[in-house]
């Protein structure tokens, strides 16, 4: 700058008829000193605009804070959970987690504390309750921060952010994370806790927190703009670290999606081991998505008749073996959302709605894919079990006091024998497997807490139990009926449970999609009409046309879970009943959701960066077992894709695709990312039914309902032939008429057309299941 005018300066004394005149030194020493002034002044006055930018950008200029940290008061009382709204009474001045806590800081000129914690894990509400109890740990964080509580049921990307982060310090992801923040939302440090089953833990907590606190204090008070300003930066950098943005292989086909789903079955298969029936790397979770992909692997005719072999054995073994184990509560029939040992002998004993409505989706899909009537019925029992969750709103319980006490979900004799008679014992004992040492092995047990404990699992069937007692098999189910109600019975009488009465879009949206299974198996309107109405409720509670999908009864915006899910679920409705109103309004939702959560790498992230808090882009490319937002969503937009012909999709398939693809490549492990294994069961360019005719007639309504056979819809999409303007035309699919048809096509080639029901299912076995 300062050449371009010393530049312009020469040309005009050069130039000017006055030349003469300003040979004079005096006058030119004068104009030189003019010239410096206005340069020093312009200088100045660009360096002041740009302090004054950052200081506005930097919420911090050195003033006296507008907001004293001691008038805040407690406003959990109106926060969206019943987690949240426990600690309403505490002491701390919580804050609700929303923009305002922002504002606040930046008034305050302080920073925030967010813990984020998840209401089914005890320790969370045991650690949380600490801190308003302990006059020395609440002195600590409320005098120099802004405090809120961040519930990971309603808000889950704090769950992945906290496991980057934990990761990020080497250490294991835990119950609950302290993470102080900058009035911007960037993170300054963090520090995950976790309770020791020794005692110290208070001590150990004041401690841990002391050094945190302490070391933020003094990055904030003695440096709050380079604090700032590196926070910043940091999470920048933690973006593309995230996001995969600066991977190499970003946006490149690594390989067909029939090829990632033969591979990744394939391997699969291979973990399952038959002799302790036992999936190795099954993580925490029930492996409700191992038991899809197995199941699909079963009948696949991309993979040879040894792997399909090894795949129907794995897929209902490891089912059957689940159910008798602890994973499954053996007195009323729901199931248990995670597990402490290598095995099910010893789960937590907390319950979602989420994960239970997983397992029964996959007790339908195994028991359907491998014509397993057993698992079929175990499915409608808990869901008929679970239904009652759903209609008092519970989204988890989990146990207040200590469960591992004997009489509540482990048990010794001495106690079984004050609570059930001499004979009703003797039963027991054998129907659950029960020792006087314990049925706990060591290795989960090894410093020996629960020695003589025992877990009520089913070792034996109705049969062996039937044929050991010499009774007949209704007898003996309706003893083990009666023993289960008296020891329900006497645990609820000792156990208190904490509630989450606010169910999210996903657990409703997954709930109706168990609803529609339900219906396709049983083919009755009265099943059919439940869905459908438990789908209007969904609609009704979580979207409105005007600010569209939220994830907590409208008070919270919606995550990508939620669309995904809800997408899918009215997707499964409308190929159920071919309302069109379902695809319509389905298709709208996604673009929504595409629209709202697109990132600057053209993938979903888990919330909109208009709502998000913390400005960290966060997807979560790889979960074992649990659904990733990239696989779910991917399988949304296929869906959507598939039924109506857009091409809309086509970009952020290509990236989900390419990016989930190199992070199971850089885990070296195949139980990663298996939801989007499982949609890849469709292939690269999926089969389409298309039913032409009156849908609604006698013979419309039996080839619809073949088509929507579960063993089906596992691999093709159904659509009518014409529809609304969501739809791309199919001209050439031929009409009889009077008659209604089924037509099939796959990259837009016709493959046949069926005018019964025997037709469409000799067809399509021959499309999808022979070996040509």
């Amino acid at each position: 700058m300062l050449r371009t005018l010393r530049f312009n300066f020469s040309f005009k004394l050069y130039s000017h008829p006055l030349k003469p005149l300003f040979q004079s030194s005096t006058v030119f020493k004068t104009l030189l000193s003019i010239l410096a002034l206005t340069l020093i002044s312009c200088e100045s006055e660009r360096k002041a605009k740009q302090q004054a930018d950052s200081n506005e950008s930097d919420f911090y200029q050195g003033e006296k804070a507008q907001l004293n940290l001691g008038d805040l008061s407690n406003e959990l009382s109106q926060a969206e959970t019943d987690f949240l709204r426990s600690f309403q009474n505490e002491p701390i001045a919580w804050q609700l987690w929303n923009h305002q806590v922002l504002e606040k800081a930046q008034k305050a000129q302080t920073p925030i504390l967010a813990v984020a914690g998840d209401g089914i894990l005890r320790q969370s509400r045991e650690i949380i309750k600490t801190l308003g109890t302990e006059s020395d740990l609440r002195d600590l964080l409320t005098q120099d921060f802004i405090c809120t509580i961040c519930d990971t049921h309603a808000h889950p990307e704090l769950q992945i952010l906290s496991y980057h982060l934990a990761h990020e310090v080497k250490q294991q992801p835990a119950p609950l994370n302290f993470i102080w923040l900058t009035p911007q939302g960037d993170p300054i440090t963090w520090m995950p806790f976790t309770l020791d089953s020794n005692n110290g833990n208070e001590r150990r907590l004041k401690n841990l927190l002391k050094n945190a606190v302490a070391m933020v204090n003094d990055i904030w008070k003695n440096g709050s703009q380079y604090a700032i300003e590196n926070s910043r930066r940091n999470n920048q950098d933690r973006n593309l670290r995230l996001t995969f943005s600066n991977s190499e292989s970003f946006g490149i086909y690594l390989t067909t999606r029939k090829e990632a789903f033969r591979s990744g079955t394939r391997q699969l298969s291979t973990l399952y081991r038959s002799d302790t029936k036992t999936l190795d790397f099954s993580g925490g979770l029930a492996p409700t998505h191992s038991l899809n992909l197995l199941a699909l692997g079963s009948l696949s005719k991309d993979l040879t008749a040894e792997v399909n072999q090894t795949c129907l054995e794995a897929s209902t073994e490891l089912a059957e073996e689940l159910l008798n184990q602890s994973l499954r509560d053996q007195l009323d029939g729901s199931f248990f959302y995670s597990k402490r040992t290598p095995d099910w002998s010893l789960p937590f004993f907390s319950k979602t709605l989420a994960s239970q409505t997983q397992v029964i989706q996959s007790l339908f899909q195994v028991g359907v894919l491998t014509n397993n009537r057993s698992l079929i019925d175990e499915a409608l029992m808990t869901l008929r079990t679970l239904n009652t969750w759903f209609e008092s709103s519970i989204a988890y319980q989990s146990p207040m006091n200590d469960p591992d006490l004997s009489g509540r979900f482990l048990w010794d004799q001495q106690q079984l024998s004050k609570i059930l008679s001499p004979d009703d014992l003797s039963f027991a004992l054998r129907a659950f497997g029960i020792k006087k040492s314990g049925n706990i092995p060591l290795e989960m047990d090894p410093a020996g807490l629960l020695s003589k404990l025992s877990s009520l699992r089913s070792p034996y069937s109705v049969v062996e139990l039937s044929e050991s007692f010499g009774i007949s098999q209704a007898e003996a189910i309706e003893r083990l009926q009666n023993i289960k109600n008296k020891l329900k019975t006497h645990r609820e009488g000792s156990l208190q449970f904490f509630h989450e009465g606010q169910l999210s879009c996903s657990d409703y949206a997954m709930m109706v999609r168990c609803f529609i299974t339900a219906a396709t198996i049983s083919q009755t309107p009265e099943d059919l009409k439940v869905a459908e109405n438990a789908a209007e409720q969904l609609l009704s509670i979580y979207y409105d046309g005007e600010s569209g999908l939220h994830r907590i009864a409208k008070r919270v915006s919606a995550k990508a879970h939620d669309y995904g899910n809800v997408v899918v679920a009215l997707s499964e409705l409308y190929q159920l009943t071919l309302d069109e109103s379902y695809i319509e309004l389905a298709k709208k939702i996604l673009d929504e959701g595409m629209e709202r959560l697109i990132t600057s790498t053209g993938l979903i992230g888990e919330s909109s960066m208009k709502n998000s808090l913390i400005p960290t882009e966060i997807i979560s490319p790889f979960m074992i077992f649990g659904e990733s937002s990239l696989g779910l969503m991917d399988r949304a937009a296929l869906t959507i894709k598939s039924i109506t012909g857009s091409r809309d999709y086509d970009s952020f398939r290509k990236k989900a695709k390419s990016l989930i693809l190199t992070s199971s490549k850089n885990l070296k492990t195949p139980v990663a990312n298996l939801d989007f294994l499982t949609t890849c069961a469709y292939g690269d360019s999926p089969l389409i039914a298309v039913l032409s005719g009156d849908h609604h007639s006698p013979n419309g309504q039996e080839l619809l309902t073949q088509l929507n056979s579960r063993k089906y819809l596992s691999f093709l999409f159904v659509r009518k032939q014409s529809g609304s303007s969501v739809f791309k035309e199919l001209s050439k699919i031929p009409s009889l008429p009077n008659q209604p048809s089924v037509t099939f096509i796959q990259k837009d080639a016709i493959l046949g057309t069926a005018k019964t029901a025997l037709e469409v299912e000799e067809m399509l076995q021959d499309l999808l299941f022979s070996r040509k």
